[in-house]
């Protein structure tokens, strides 16, 4: 799986990543921020600025809001994320909800599973 291994506030809910993989790209969380509640903080420019990478690494930010590296990757670079090659695995993961981080999209809920 791609890590993120920089981000960069890009200005207007942007930012830029790279990963692992040597792919950079742009991503523009605008919707993101605006569609779940868990991301009010955020609607405030300066406050979406002020995010980190934490040890898995994750976009996340202090009022609890974060998006998984494979939303962020397959944003800024176009590709889906691999996540088994194995389908017995993928199949009981999904069954699970284990392969969508929170059971829906991957992104930000606000709340690590």
């Amino acid at each position: 799986m791609p890590r993120i291994t920089e981000a960069t506030y890009a200005g207007d809910y942007k930012v830029a990543l790279r990963f692992d993989t040597q792919e950079a790209g742009i991503v523009d969380l605008h919707e993101l921020i605006h569609k779940y509640e868990a991301a009010a903080p955020l609607r405030d420019p300066a406050a979406f600025a002020r995010f980190r990478l934490d040890d898995w690494p994750t976009l996340v930010w202090d009022c609890g809001f974060d998006v998984s590296p494979e939303t962020l990757y397959a944003r800024a670079t176009g590709k889906p994320v691999q996540w088994t090659t194995d389908d017995s695995l993928a199949e009981e993961g999904s069954a699970n909800g284990q392969l969508t981080g929170n059971g829906s999209n991957g992104m930000g809920s606000g709340l690590k599973s």
